[in-house]
Formats: C-alpha cells, structure tokens, sequence
C-alpha cells in the first residue's frame, strides 16, 4: 500500500494479485510487491515466475497513463542479484527508487527512479541498477520499506516466529530503521540497522500471517503496516495497523 497525494487529497492505495492487469499477468507477471508512490505517480514492482531474468517496474501518472521499465537482472553482482521484486520506495526527492530481494540480505538495490529521475526513459524503456545500500546487518524476508526523511527508512519483514528463524533478530516480524550513514552515493551507501520492534500479529484463524508492505505518509505522520491475517481469513481480509505520532 502507499499513500497517493495529487491535488493536496490523500488516497491509500492497495495492490494485491487481484491488482495485476491482465496484460501484465499473461506476459508472465505473477506478483505484485509494495507499491511506492511520489508527487501523484505510483510505482508498482512486479515479478515473475521463478528462473526470470528481470524485474518489472510500472509507473502510473497522475493523468492514469502507464510506462513500463524492464530491469534486466545483474550476475556480476556479488551475489547475483535475485528475481525476487517485494518492494519499491521513492526517496522523498523523487530521484531515486529503493528495491529489495528476497531471503537473508545484506544489501538493498537502489535504481534512479523510473520516469522522475531525468536520467530514465520518458516513455518506458531498460532500467539499469544505480547502486547498492550495504547493511551493516544482515536483514531477512523485507516485504515494504518507506522513507521517513532522506535518510532513514523503515522496513517490515516476513521474518517468521519459530525458533530456527530467530538467528537474526530477537523477535519475529521486525519493524526494522535503517538508517543511511549519508544521502545517497553512488554506487554504493552504508547503513546501518536497528530493529525497533516486533510487529502486531493477527491471532484469529489457524497458521501464520503475512506481513505484506508498510506506507508513511509525512503530512499527517502516519505509520501504516499491511498485514494479510491466518487461514481462512487471508482469503478475504487484510488487516492494517495505523501508528501514529503523538
């Protein structure tokens, strides 16, 4: 989810498989990430299937027009860059788009941001990879990552509660701060990691949820956290928590 400001009006704007046009779906485009949005535009991050050689990157205008960036996958980077897409957060100059991989990492990918970014395409096109944001923690399972200020952002995780996966943190399903030791650099910038706490869970129904994205919006100072409820709800039901400032 991510909050779409166009003409001073805030919209929440959620995606989910259902959210996935059906042009986009049978060119092999089967998941959809958390969305991040800037100035009225929204940038959704799309995956494919398993063994892809790309990401997808679709930014919609305020105007309800769409351009397509195709970011073909790096192998020289070490390690290779995975086709795993969760994520897309827009730095608050508008200028750079922060993604992320799946599993344990040790980096998240920074692009220039697509269409806002004068460096990318007007119309779509090939979007290649700025740098790199290295952790000073390794950090597992990132679903959603939103800038608080140039410098900081928060990330929620899928991080699961069972013993064997608590080797990197103390508790399960981490909101994380990652904090930039300066403003972007490229090709790479340091940062360092903090988990601030575990997230709320969903206890109704019967195994485990899903924490899905995260949205700040800075005019109001809301926190917001999707998280997608156990079985049987989380055929029907996402559930988010809004954190706000006092």
């Amino acid at each position: 989810m991510t909050t779409v400001v166009a003409d001073g009006r805030p919209t929440l704007v959620c995606r989910g498989d259902w959210s996935i046009p059906k042009v986009l779906r049978k060119r092999g485009w089967v998941h959809v990430g958390d969305p991040g949005s800037w100035g009225g535009y929204v940038i959704d991050a799309y995956q494919g299937r398993h063994g892809t050689r790309s990401k997808l990157y679709q930014v919609i205008t305020p105007d309800g027009d769409r351009y397509d960036y195709d970011h073909p996958l790096d192998a020289t980077m070490h390690p290779p860059e995975l086709f795993n897409n969760s994520f897309a957060s827009v730095s608050p100059d508008g200028q750079w788009m922060v993604s992320g991989e799946w599993g344990v990492q040790e980096r998240l990918l920074v692009f220039p941001t697509p269409l806002l970014n004068p460096v990318t395409p007007l119309s779509g096109g090939v979007l290649g990879l700025a740098g790199t944001i290295e952790l000073d923690k390794p950090v597992r399972d990132v679903q959603g990552a939103a800038f608080i200020d140039e410098r900081t952002l928060l990330c929620v995780t899928d991080d699961h509660d069972s013993e064997a996966r608590l080797s990197l943190w103390p508790v399960p399903r981490q909101l994380l701060a990652i904090t930039l030791d300066d403003v972007f650099g490229i090709p790479s910038t340091a940062a360092s990691v903090e988990c601030v706490g575990a997230l709320p869970t969903p206890r109704f129904g019967f195994g485990a949820p899903e924490v899905e994205g995260v949205d700040y919006q800075p005019a109001t100072g809301d926190l917001r956290v999707d998280i997608v409820p156990r079985f049987p709800w989380n055929q029907f039901l996402t559930v988010i928590y809004r954190f706000r400032r006092p």
